[in-house]
């Protein structure tokens, strides 16, 4: 019997809007300085790193409660998954996420949620970036 060359993954789906139905935003932290001499940080966009097509998921075995005497911290992991490699994502960055309306423009998109980035992790091949986030309540 010949061997036949057959393809299981459609050869264009990095780019299929179902496959990666998000879009992302990488922002880095940026210090700034008060008269009183505190230290405020804020996030800007990444140069290079903003509309970027990726699937958002819970990790819901991951999720973490903080019972304490007068609040409760609760702690819930996400992943996203970015198509492309993008080495430059640092663990002290944050990333923003929006429910995609078929463009690729945030203006005509749903923010969903803002998140720390725990980790960042690539694919053997550098075709896809896998990032491991805790949720902020903001």
């Amino acid at each position: 019997m010949p061997l036949v060359n057959s393809k299981i993954v459609h050869p264009n789906w990095l780019n299929l809007p179902y496959a990666f139905n998000s879009l992302c935003t990488v922002q880095q932290p940026t210090a700034t300085q008060r008269p009183d001499g505190e230290l405020i940080k804020t996030f800007t966009n990444v140069e290079g790193l903003m509309a970027l097509r990726c699937a958002l998921a819970v990790d819901s075995f991951q999720h973490q409660e903080k019972r304490g005497e007068d609040y409760t911290t609760e702690t819930i992991t996400h992943h996203v998954t970015i198509a492309g490699y993008y080495p430059q994502i640092k663990v002290n960055y944050r990333l923003k996420t929006w429910r995609n309306d078929g463009g690729l423009n945030h203006s005509t998109s749903e923010l969903v949620s803002t998140f720390n980035i725990i980790s960042v992790e690539h694919d053997s091949k550098n075709i896809m970036t896998r990032i491991m986030l805790e949720y902020l309540n903001e």
